[in-house]
């Protein structure tokens, strides 16, 4: 896998200059067969379908606290609002 291409679908969204779609097709291009979003270690882990494994840390300045309990309406509201 390529990292600058992760690199740079993980930090150009948050620029406001690219979306999710352009970003899952640059993924999937460079043989990334998924990744896992952890927000709590900010960071993300890519996994390409040869078994490589990049881990790329994530920049969110002034990140809420993570919740101390799930709140399902709150998860559904954020998801309708990201699509």
């Amino acid at each position: 896998m390529n990292s600058k291409v992760i690199h740079k679908t993980t930090v150009l969204p948050f620029e406001g200059k690219s979306c999710f779609g352009e970003a899952v097709m640059k993924l999937i291009e460079i043989g990334a067969e998924r990744y896992h979003a952890d927000l709590t270690a900010q960071q993300k882990n890519f996994y390409g379908k040869d078994g490589g494994i990049h881990i790329e840390k994530l920049s969110l300045k002034n990140a809420p606290a993570v919740a101390g309990e799930f709140d399902a309406e709150a998860v559904r509201a954020t998801i309708k609002m990201a699509q």
